[in-house]
């Protein structure tokens, strides 16, 4: 499970873990910068690498929230034979550059459509779903992109992640 970004994502994570059917099968990462209480230490690439080293030969299930999909995509870029399904949630569009936008395009173009799913609050502050379903149909229109309610980067949405992971390795 690859969180958000600001320490308080580790509670909707622990949520997450607490909810899921298997448990026992989920880790949630913990941001070196949560650790360490200096926000320098993050970098998404960087975490995509200690990432793929903690993974080692297994193949995985993802949940990403906000900042964590793009630390995903960067992992898919690395290794994409180690990622079997994968959930991104709360893309923040509004708070990447356009060439991180990229890394999103290069990372699912060819990764298997039926694999991801897309949850994205329609008025999320951080990229309401049009603007993401929008970026993620540029990409691959079959990849399943799915409107949650609000207009808030809350992702509470445990049933989903379950139903649509229970046919993966977790």
């Amino acid at each position: 499970m690859l969180p958000g970004y600001s320490l308080k994502n580790k509670d909707w994570a622990l949520a997450v873990q607490e909810n899921f059917k298997h448990k026992n099968d989920i880790e949630v990462y913990m941001w070196k910068h949560w650790q360490s209480g200096s926000p320098g230490d993050f970098s998404a690439a960087g975490e995509a690498l200690n990432l793929l080293a903690a993974i080692g030969r297994d193949k995985v299930n993802i949940i990403a929230k906000s900042i964590g999909t793009l630390v995903a995509m960067y992992l898919i870029g690395e290794a994409k034979d180690k990622i079997n399904k994968i959930v991104l949630c709360g893309i923040p569009l509004g708070d990447i550059t356009p060439d991180r936008q990229e890394t999103y395009r290069e990372a699912l173009t060819n990764f298997k459509s039926k694999n991801v799913l897309v949850i994205q609050n329609e008025q999320d502050s951080h990229g309401s779903y049009a603007r993401v379903e929008q970026l993620i149909h540029s990409i691959n229109k079959d990849i399943n992109v799915e409107m949650g309610p609000g207009n808030t980067h809350d992702y509470p949405y445990f049933d989903e992640f379950n139903k649509f992971l229970k046919s993966g390795l977790f």
